[in-house]
């Protein structure tokens, strides 16, 4: 017995069959959306779940097509353009303590959508805890993760931030000796054990008391002024959100991140410097 087929009824078959897979992958999609802002409002705790909808529409415009990984050069671009951040070195340990480790990617580290936005989170967050977990990672430049700020980790930090006066100048070893000296002034206000190193709890603590102390070994966070910007914005309705961030990425394919930029912003954003009289 031969079964005669209706091309007609084949091919709206294949049309339908088609149309099930996208309907499928689109609310595959939409599912993992909704638990992605679900994730980051559960992390950031204080930031309204419009607000993280927001940051999550915002970071999205920033991968190429298809991906789920950020570029580096769009990630440095970005907290220098959006978040005003001028340190480079702060901004390459920023990457790397927001990167995670993954095959087929050039270095092998990459920050995803959902790391960046976790970063943004970070600096919207009221929630001292999580801001001060995110800089003693930051400052742990040593690489351990041993829980521990040692006096080689400050250095790194804080050796950047002394500034040469004429006096000093003259003198080149001087420099490393200021240096040394700011470090062993830290050390003795925040190093509560005196044991040579800052641990988690010292440090929480020490903010606690003071908060001018959570960027104490350099600014991890944006200037107040980039920070409120981007606050305005994501408190928008998301079809606004999505229309000023729409070609982010373009943009930041082309803004030049150069030495100079670099000093204007640090002489612009950060003009105080540690300096021992």
């Amino acid at each position: 017995m031969r079964i005669k087929y209706d091309i007609r009824t084949i091919m709206g078959s294949n049309a339908q069959l088609s149309s099930l897979r996208e309907f499928t992958t689109l609310n595959k999609l939409k599912l993992e959306h909704k638990s992605m802002i679900n994730r980051l409002h559960s992390f950031g705790r204080t930031i309204p779940k419009p607000m993280v909808a927001n940051i999550l529409t915002y970071v999205k415009q920033l991968p190429k097509s298809g991906s789920e990984y950020i570029d580096k050069s769009i990630f440095i671009a970005q907290l220098f353009k959006t978040f005003g951040l001028s340190d480079q070195s702060l901004i390459e340990r920023i990457h790397q303590v927001m990167s995670q480790k993954v095959r087929g990617i050039e270095d092998r580290l990459a920050v995803t959508i959902e790391d960046f936005a976790r970063l943004i989170c970070i600096y919207v967050t009221d929630v001292i805890n999580i801001k001060v977990d995110f800089v003693f990672r930051v400052y742990n430049v040593a690489g351990k993760n041993d829980g521990v700020l040692t006096s080689r980790d400050i250095y790194y930090k804080l050796k950047p931030m002394v500034q040469y006066t004429s006096l000093l100048a003259e003198n080149p070893d001087a420099e490393e000796e200021n240096a040394k000296e700011i470090v062993d002034l830290t050390m003795n206000m925040i190093d509560i054990n005196k044991d040579s190193a800052i641990e988690y709890s010292e440090f929480l603590n020490t903010v606690m008391r003071n908060p001018l102390m959570l960027e104490c070994f350099g600014p991890s966070f944006p200037p107040r002024s980039n920070l409120e910007d981007f606050k305005e914005v994501i408190k928008r309705s998301e079809l606004e959100v999505s229309a000023k961030y729409r070609n982010e990425r373009r943009r930041s394919l082309g803004y030049p991140v150069s030495t100079q930029r670099i000093d204007d912003l640090i002489q612009r954003y950060y003009p105080v410097r540690l300096e021992l009289p």
